[in-house]
């Protein structure tokens, strides 16, 4: 399955195998060090919502 994400430095849309899920990495783009999120960030926005009505 694949992580979509986006840098927190330079906002660049990434995509990440969930193996690589909680890893860090070099962006591409800006080259600066980040963790791959465990979720997608669209999966983590669905998963809000879904408390918030609940």
């Amino acid at each position: 399955m694949l992580i979509k994400f986006n840098c927190p430095y330079c906002q660049a849309t990434l995509n990440a195998g969930s193996d690589f899920a909680g890893k860090k990495c070099a962006c591409p783009n800006c080259k600066k060090e980040l963790t791959i999120p465990e979720k997608s960030e669209e999966t983590q926005k669905e998963t809000k919502k879904t408390a918030k009505k609940g």
